[in-house]
């Protein structure tokens, strides 16, 4: 789920999904189930007709080990205080669905038709 960046995927008249969470070093421990559920939905939905999107929240560092204590700008910017969270984001940018924690692939596929 990174074969599009999320400013590319708002552009491009899809839908999107897109989950903020970081499976190696999530300490809520929800991060890979999280993340294993939005790629049922993209098995069955397929990239042509959404996005699906996984951004990390730790990225790697230059020794490509992540930084568990430094936390990427857009967590700020997107009022994280917890994690994973799942958001589905209509074709004009607009978030109609925000999942904090654990979400079942059902879920999100609820929320991504209606803009499908």
């Amino acid at each position: 789920m990174h074969y599009i960046s999320l400013d590319q995927a708002l552009k491009n008249g899809k839908p999107t999904v897109v989950s903020f969470a970081t499976p190696l070093l999530c300490e809520s421990k929800l991060c890979g189930p999280v993340v294993d559920e939005e790629m049922l939905v993209l098995d069955k939905i397929g990239p042509k007709r959404a996005n699906f999107i996984h951004v990390e929240e730790f990225p790697p560092g230059p020794d490509l080990r992540p930084d568990p204590h430094t936390l990427p700008s857009y967590w700020k910017k997107w009022g994280f205080v917890t994690e994973p969270w799942t958001i589905v984001i209509d074709r004009r940018g607009i978030i109609r669905a925000r999942f904090e924690g654990p979400v079942a692939a059902q879920l999100i596929e609820d929320a991504l038709k209606p803009l499908l």
